[in-house]
């Protein structure tokens, strides 16, 4: 049964995450690496920039409101909480300046909503004990609440982004995102689905239909994490069709971001913008 196609609002993450390192050539300040991030986004047609929270956070006071003021504006951003403070080691509190001074800096930049990845910062320690893990994931869930407190006094979302097991050991599939969103309950907790994610780990697409009710956002690249289109017409094949028809059948209406590894930022974004557009 075919399925009419939603067009979602499209967007790209700019350079600047994890593993999605500057280009060094063109990038030198983060300043710089912001507004070259965000001006290649723009230009090449997309509805709105992701970053990653490093992107603007490592900008100085002064540089920070220079983007701002230039104009720079990104409606998501991810990596949202560095190693330094991982859940198993750092106190609440400690946290929780970190927390209330970046969505500080995401609400002055235009985001509307914050994904926590950061498979790292959230990965519970091998080898420990049921008490020790239970007492654990009672503090991870009173960190998502206290994030869903702040983030909704700033009008922003706070979504929870499953992870494959190669990046984390907490919170693997839209499912187990899902239950931990619903276990919340708090209103500006939500979901992300990351197609990437999904395909490692052989989880079908189907489940899409399952979590739509708490669904905010969405992440979207090649099953190798190169960008979206790069294996359109293949004999491999693409399977984002079939994650694009996941979320008409799910009746998802938001956005659909790309997160992908760029080998030449500025030569692929026009490929991905014509790749999703047509796809999404």
């Amino acid at each position: 049964m075919s399925v009419k196609q939603i067009k979602h609002r499209i967007g790209v993450c700019i350079q600047g995450g994890s593993f999605m390192p500057q280009d060094k050539n063109r990038v030198v300040t983060p300043y710089e690496q912001c507004l070259f991030g965000w001006e290649a986004c723009m230009n090449a047609g997309f509805d709105f920039a992701e970053a990653a929270f490093g992107v603007f956070m490592n900008m100085s006071d002064e540089e920070f409101k220079r983007a701002v003021k230039d104009g720079v504006r990104f409606e998501c951003a991810n990596s949202f909480l560095p190693g330094e403070y991982a859940l198993a080691k750092a106190e609440l509190p400690v946290i929780r300046e970190y927390v209330e001074r970046a969505l500080s800096r995401a609400a002055a930049i235009g985001v509307n909503t914050v994904v926590f990845g950061s498979g790292r910062a959230r990965s519970l320690p091998e080898g420990i004990s049921y008490s020790e893990r239970r007492d654990l994931l009672c503090k991870y869930y009173e960190f998502i609440r206290m994030c869903g407190d702040i983030a909704a006094s700033y009008g922003i979302v706070f979504a929870l982004e499953p992870l494959n097991p190669a990046e984390t050991n907490f919170m693997l599939t839209t499912i187990e995102g899902y239950a931990v969103a619903s276990a919340i309950r708090h209103p500006a907790v939500k979901l992300l689905a990351d197609f990437y994610h999904m395909a490692k780990q052989n989880e079908p697409f189907t489940n899409i239909r399952l979590v739509a009710d708490k669904l905010a956002h969405v992440h979207v690249s090649e099953f190798d994490r190169g960008f979206p289109g790069k294996y359109d017409g293949a004999e491999n094949g693409s399977n984002l069709p079939d994650a694009a028809d996941a979320l008409n059948r799910a009746g998802y209406c938001g956005r659909v971001s790309c997160e992908a590894i760029y080998k030449d930022y500025l030569a692929e974004l026009p490929r991905i913008y014509d790749y999703m557009r047509r796809i999404f």
